[in-house]
């Protein structure tokens, strides 16, 4: 079966210029269909360059090494902004505990002081 250089390279056989060049150098034969279309026997194909791939989609290729470690540092960036927001809700709830005690800390110095107001009201009178 005989197939045209493009049908080759979508096949997965090689690539363009690869199939062009051994062509050139004769370890791959060329000949001309009746359209004048360089055609190439597939047993050829075959065997100089193996069994054809398939060639993957855009969806389908697997990430390049900058995309997976881009995703691993996502991933510790995620991870390091739960625990900064899980500090910070702690943060927030330990000085709310401190405003309280600091207001109830406050009144009862209030009352202390009231309470030695009154008792030397008391006393001068």
């Amino acid at each position: 079966m005989k197939i045209t250089v493009a049908e080759a390279v979508k096949a997965g056989y090689a690539p363009k210029p690869t199939i062009y060049r051994d062509v050139k150098k004769g370890r791959l034969a060329s000949s001309k269909n009746r359209k004048g279309t360089n055609v190439l026997d597939v047993a050829d194909l075959v065997e100089l360059y193996g069994e054809p791939g398939t060639k993957p989609t855009a969806s389908e290729k697997p990430p390049s090494v900058s995309v997976t470690a881009l995703k691993a540092e996502l991933a510790m960036t995620k991870a390091e902004l739960e625990r900064a927001r899980q500090e910070a809700d702690s943060a927030k709830r330990a000085a709310e505990e401190e405003r309280i005690a600091a207001r109830e800390e406050r009144e009862k110095l209030y009352g202390l002081v009231e309470t030695a107001q009154k008792q030397l009201e008391d006393m001068s009178e």
